[in-house]
């Protein structure tokens, strides 16, 4: 067992010309034999290679000069220890000093060792453990897009395939001559968002890929324009009220996402014009709230246009944007026709009021947080449909004219829900729960009591699944912002002709006609639904009144 045991350890010293001998006494006893000399230990570099393939290279020295020259014993390991063990070996032909090495895992540190050994078969020390890398770039990211917003550009991207990619770097710059950005780091996100941007310009981004080692792939690049604040068919205006003063009956006033402060007079739109934003959440229209201040007023036609109010008037149109901050949100004056669809209405002493000889039909629109939610003035006509009212001191007020509503919610409002008018028998008694209303955020949350109740006969096909197949009620409605399903019990779909209004309630659950093919026990039990329904608002009415 001895021999084995030690005979490992002893064969590189009874190379080195030396007699090694174990004395009877246990003495190890080491003998010259002869002049021969051992080489010295080679010198190896450091080896960093940036492609795939790479050598170690080293020098060597014999003190003998003896002829036939020296060959070499190369070890290669990843654990730092090449002595006992090692991934790679080879030895080098006699005068050589440089070795092609094998195929390294990317950003993987080895260590390399060489020895020499001359003609007489001496062997060297080992060399100093020297350092082998390799750092090859990676490969680009792949499908860099953006989506261009007023003043920001979002990017995403696909991960490149290198495995050994540790964070990517963006940047952006101007077009044509603008200067490149200071790199942002996103770590190992696939998306970031460039903030900042001047409005209506070409800006170029790229996203490289960098290793832990600093190795940049080469710049995945994508080009977006950011959009001007307001356009109409494409040209750019300086401000909204330039736009509106300049937009004719037919034409589109469109508004980027962000917040438009107005000041001073009021936004005129003229009739058959469309003002349309980027969507209720991402467009405000915020005015100063100022005594008898108005934030948007909506004119009529001009005499020889069809008459006030006539058959021959293009509606104007209001649309994907939210107005709050003043004394009056949205005004129709007498003998406008305006379409409202898609519009948040909020923090408005009266958020909307439909003038004498006005004629407004809005659609998906949420009223919050104000003094009057609508008002129609003597000879006026509102119809409201998948509308959210709640929050309100009135929610609706009916001075004259017409106010009808369809398909809505108007409830929860402090002082009453309405002063004038009639629920439909479509309309519902229940609140919506929005995702932050402190933050202005009047997005209806998933599963909200108001998703799912909308008309059954209307597309939903733009709301986000899970849907229930019935859109929502509120501005975000039939929207790609609509609040998901979420488990929500969906009612069943109501046919002609319209069920009868509850008891009080405003809450259309049981069927008018007796021969309905309902089955009686769903006809109890929605029943049973309404009185609950009704007597928790007028519980809650009681409590506020209490307080």
């Amino acid at each position: 067992g001895a021999p084995a045991r030690w005979a490992p350890a002893s064969d590189p010293i009874a190379a080195n010309a030396r007699l090694h001998a174990l004395a009877a006494d246990g003495r190890l006893v080491a003998l010259a034999l002869g002049g021969n000399a051992a080489p010295l230990a080679p010198v190896v570099p450091a080896v960093r290679l940036d492609d795939a393939t790479g050598a170690l290279r080293w020098t060597a020295h014999d003190p003998d000069g003896a002829p036939g020259g020296l060959a070499f014993e190369v070890r290669l390991d990843r654990d730092g220890e090449v002595l006992l063990d090692a991934e790679h070996t080879a030895s080098a032909s006699s005068g050589a000093t440089v070795w092609p090495l094998p195929p390294l895992a990317p950003e993987q540190p080895y260590t390399a060792r060489v020895r020499a050994r001359d003609a007489a078969g001496a062997w060297s020390p080992w060399s100093v453990a020297a350092p082998v890398v390799a750092a090859p770039a990676p490969e680009p990211v792949r499908g860099l897009r953006a989506a261009a917003d007023l003043d920001r550009v979002e990017l995403a991207w696909d991960a490149s395939p290198s495995p050994q990619v540790a964070r990517h770097v963006v940047r952006h710059r101007a077009l044509p001559d603008g200067a490149w950005s200071e790199a942002q780091d996103v770590g190992l996100a696939r998306e970031a968002t460039v903030t900042g941007l001047a409005a209506g310009r070409r800006h170029a981004f790229e996203v490289v890929a960098r290793t832990g080692l600093g190795r940049d792939a080469a710049p995945a690049v994508v080009e977006a324009v950011t959009e001007p604040r307001v356009t109409i068919d494409g040209a750019a205006f300086a401000s909204l009220g330039d736009a509106l003063a300049a937009a004719r009956p037919g034409q589109v006033v469109r508004l980027a996402a962000g917040t438009f402060r107005l000041e001073g007079a009021p936004l005129v739109l003229p009739h058959g014009v469309t003002l349309r934003g980027a969507s209720a959440h991402r467009t405000r229209l915020e005015g100063r709230r100022t005594p008898g201040g108005d934030l948007v007023v909506v004119r009529g036609p001009s005499v020889g246009a069809g008459g006030a109010g006539g058959a021959g008037v293009a509606a104007s149109r209001v649309e994907r944007v939210s107005l709050h901050g003043a004394a009056r949100g949205l005004v129709a004056l007498h003998g406008a026709v305006v379409d409202v669809r898609h519009v948040v209405l909020y923090a408005c002493d009266d958020a909307l009021v439909v003038g004498a000889g006005a004629r407004v039909d809005a659609r998906f629109v949420t009223i919050t947080d104000s003094g009057r939610g609508a008002v129609t003035e003597p000879g006026g006509a509102l119809a409201l449909s998948h509308a959210l009212v709640t929050g309100n001191e009135v929610g609706l007020v009916r001075l004259g004219g017409d106010l009808t509503t369809a398909w809505s919610a108007v409830a929860e409002n402090r002082t009453r829900d309405r002063d004038g008018g009639a629920p439909d028998p479509t309309d519902l008694a229940l609140a919506p729960a929005f995702r932050d209303r402190g933050a202005r955020d009047h997005r209806v949350v998933d599963g909200s009591a108001s998703v799912d109740q909308g008309d059954p006969t209307l597309p939903v096909d733009l709301e986000p699944a899970p849907h229930g197949g019935r859109v929502n009620l509120g501005a975000f409605g039939a929207t790609e912002d609509a609040a998901r399903s979420q488990g929500t019990v969906v009612a069943a779909a109501q046919t002609s002709p319209p069920p009868a209004r509850s008891g009080g309630g405003g809450c259309a659950l049981a069927p008018a006609d007796a021969a309905s093919s309902a089955p009686a026990a769903r006809w109890l039990l929605a029943l049973a639904v309404a009185v609950a329904l009704e007597r928790r608002r007028q519980g809650l009415r009681r409590a506020r009144d209490a307080a």
